[in-house]
C-alpha cells in the first residue's frame, strides 16, 4: 500500500516506517502537526509530541520525501473512550490534514508510532474510518523493553529532547541517544514501573538518523528550557537553535527491506517441535470455510421457537432462524438477514434491552459465499464498539440460511457495570485487526467475552502456512493477548468457556495439545475441553 507516515519527529514514528517498509508499503509522504506561530514549543497536547517540531522539515528533506504539515488549531476536548467528533478538538486537525493530502496524492494507509496509548489509536481509527484509510501500528503493544532494544540494533541514532520523570534530569539526559539511556530506562521500569519507551511521558524524543534517511541530521547549536523546576521529577526539553545535513557514507545507507522484521512468524513463541499429536494437511483455500454438522430436526423451524432467559443483567436470545423461502417464494439473502436481525431486535426491545448492548453474536449461515452480503446488513445495524463475534459455516436445517445468537448486557439497576469493548482496526503485531463489524472482545464487571479466532499472521492479515498443528497455537495466542489487553493480568487460563470449532473430528487431539502447551491450569485445559468433546460428539 502506499502510506503517509504520520511524524513527530520521535523514535517510534521513525521505526515504525521501517516496519512497514518491511512489509513491502511504500512511504509517499510525511504528516505533521505542529503549534500555531507564537505559541509555546511543547504543547499540552494529549495527541501530538510538538517539542523539536521545528526541525521537521530536516526531517523531511532528509528522507527526500514531501512533507505536509497544518497548525493545530483545537485542543483535547472529547476525552471520552470513545471520541466524538467536535470541531474544536485537535483530532479534526488531524482528519483536515490528511483529507487535504488525500486531495492531493493517493494513498491507502497511514504509519502511527502508537505503542500503548488507547486514547492516541482510538482517536487515528476515528480518522481513518471516515477517510477509507488503513492503519498501521506494528509497535502496538509491543514489549517495551524489546521494542527499544530492537530500534537501537535497527539502526535508529534518536536523542532524548524531553525529560519529564523521577531520576531523568534535563541537565544529565537531554541530548543523549537512546542507546545511552536504555540501561537506566530499564532500571527505572524496575524501580518505578517507568515506560521503558516514555509511552507514560517519561522523555520524548528526535531522530538524526536511521536507515531510511538519506542525509543524517546534525545538531550545531541547542539550549536548555526548564518547563517545570520539580524537585522529584523536573520537566525540561531541548531547543534547537541551530542543525544542518550531512551526508552519510555509503557503508551506512542500509536498505531497510533488508532488515529483519520486529516479529516474524519464527518470534510468534510457537512450539510445536515436540507435540505428540496428528499431522494433517491443510487447504489453505479452504481454510475460513468450517463446516459443522448439526442433527435434521422434523420441526419447522421458524420464529416462534425464538427462546430466551435472563441471569442478573444478561439476557440470552437464541434460534433466530432465517428462512430461505416464505410461502414457496424464495428470498435474497439480504432481505433473510434483514429479517432475522429485525426479530432479534423486537425481541430485545420487548425485553427492554438494545441489541447494540450486545456483548457476543454467535452468526452462523449455510453458504460462506453469501458472507459478504450476510456481513454489509449485518454492519448496518451497529454503530461504535460493536459485539464480539463468531461466524462460522454451519449445515443448518433446510430452508434455514442464517442463524443468529447473541447475548446482552442489560443492567437492571442503574449503578451496574458499564459495557466496554476492545475495537483494535490498526494492523500490528499484537493479534488480527477488526477487519469486520465486531470487536475483538467486550467486558462487563470481570466478564470478558472474546471474538472468534483463526490463524492470521497480524501484521499481514493472511492465514499463515502449514497445517493445524501451526494454526491451532497461533489462534490460542491471538486469543490469550486479546484477554490480556482487556484485563491485565488475565491469560487462556482465565477461561471459563469456550467453543472450538473444527474442519474434522480427527482434529481434536491437534486441539488440545495445543491448548495443554498453551496454559499452565490442567483444570483449565479439562474444562474447556470438555466443551469441545461435547461439540463434536454425534
Amino acid at each position: 500500500m502506499k502510506v503517509v507516515a504520520l511524524i513527530s519527529g520521535g523514535k517510534d514514528s521513525c521505526y515504525n516506517m521501517m516496519q512497514c517498509v518491511q512489509y513491502g508499503h511504500t512511504i509517499v509522504a510525511l504528516a505533521n502537526l505542529k503549534p500555531k506561530d507564537g505559541a509555546p514549543e511543547e504543547l499540552d497536547s494529549y495527541m501530538y509530541q510538538t517539542v523539536g517540531h521545528n526541525a521537521i522539515d530536516l526531517y523531511a528533506q532528509a528522507m527526500n520525501l514531501p512533507l505536509y504539515r497544518e497548525t493545530i488549531q483545537g485542543s483535547s476536548i472529547s476525552q471520552g473512550k470513545v471520541y466524538t467528533e467536535l470541531e474544536e478538538d485537535e483530532v479534526e486537525d488531524l482528519y483536515r490534514l490528511l483529507k487535504k493530502i488525500k486531495e492531493d496524492i493517493p494513498f491507502e494507509a497511514i504509519s502511527v508510532g502508537a505503542i500503548l496509548s488507547n486514547y492516541q489509536r482510538v482517536r487515528v481509527e476515528h480518522v481513518c474510518s471516515r477517510l477509507g484509510l488503513s492503519s498501521l501500528a506494528y509497535l502496538w503493544r509491543r514489549d517495551q523493553q524489546e521494542l527499544l532494544s530492537e530500534m537501537i540494533s535497527s539502526g535508529i541514532e534518536a536523542v532524548l529532547i524531553k525529560v519529564a520523570a523521577m531520576d531523568l534530569s534535563p541537565h544529565h539526559h537531554l541530548g543523549l541517544s537512546i542507546s545511552e539511556v536504555y540501561s537506566l530506562m530499564c532500571k527505572l521500569q524496575e524501580r518505578y514501573g517507568s515506560n521503558i519507551c516514555g509511552e507514560g511521558g517519561e522523555y520524548e524524543t528526535f531522530t538524526l538518523d536511521c536507515p531510511l534517511f538519506k542525509k543524517k541530521i546534525v545538531i550545531d547549536e541547542s539550549e536548555i528550557i526548564i518547563h517545570s523546576d520539580d524537585a522529584y521529577a523536573p520537566v525540561g526539553f531541548l531547543h534547537f537553535k541551530k542543525m544542518h545535513l550531512e551526508d552519510k557514507e555509503e557503508a551506512s545507507l542500509q536498505s531497510c527491506e533488508n532488515l529483519r522484521c520486529a516479529e516474524s512468524l519464527e518470534k510468534l513463541k510457537i512450539q510445536t517441535d515436540n507435540w505428540n499429536c496428528i499431522e494433517i494437511a491443510s487447504d489453505d483455500t479452504k481454510v475460513q470455510r468450517v463446516t459443522c454438522t448439526v442433527p435434521q430436526r422434523s420441526q419447522n423451524f421458524c420464529n416462534d421457537s425464538v427462546g430466551h432467559s435472563r441471569s442478573g443483567d444478561y439476557i440470552w436470545v437464541s434460534g433466530i432462524y432465517g428462512q430461505s423461502t416464505v410461502e414457496g417464494k424464495p428470498l435474497l439473502i439480504e432481505d433473510i438477514t434483514r429479517n432475522v436481525l429485525h426479530k432479534l431486535t423486537e425481541i430485545l426491545n420487548g425485553l427492554k434491552a438494545d441489541f447494540h448492548d450486545a456483548m457476543i453474536v454467535h452468526l452462523f449461515v449455510k453458504d460462506m459465499n453469501n458472507f459478504a452480503k450476510v456481513n454489509s446488513i449485518y454492519k448496518s445495524m451497529l454503530t461504535v464498539n460493536p459485539p464480539a463475534r463468531a461466524c462460522i459455516q454451519l449445515n443448518l436445517p433446510e430452508n434455514i440460511a442464517v442463524q443468529v445468537d447473541c447475548l446482552v448486557h442489560s443492567p437492571q439497576t442503574p449503578d451496574a457495570t458499564v459495557r466496554e469493548a476492545m475495537h483494535v482496526q490498526s494492523i500490528s503485531h499484537w493479534a488480527p485487526a477488526n477487519i469486520g463489524p465486531y470487536s475483538q472482545a467486550t467486558k462487563a464487571g470481570g466478564t470478558i467475552f472474546v471474538s472468534g479466532s483463526i490463524a492470521l499472521f497480524p501484521p499481514t492479515m493472511t492465514i499463515i502456512s502449514g497445517d493445524i498443528s501451526h494454526e491451532a497455537p497461533l489462534a490460542l495466542q491471538h486469543v490469550g493477548r486479546v484477554i490480556s489487553a482487556m484485563s491485565p493480568g488475565e491469560s487462556l487460563c482465565s477461561i471459563v468457556h469456550g467453543y472450538c470449532f473444527l474442519t474434522s473430528p480427527s482434529f481434536v487431539p491437534v486441539a488440545k495439545s495445543a491448548w495443554s502447551q498453551a496454559t499452565i491450569s490442567e483444570l483449565c485445559f479439562y474444562q474447556v475441553m470438555d466443551a469441545l468433546g461435547s461439540l463434536l460428539s454425534p
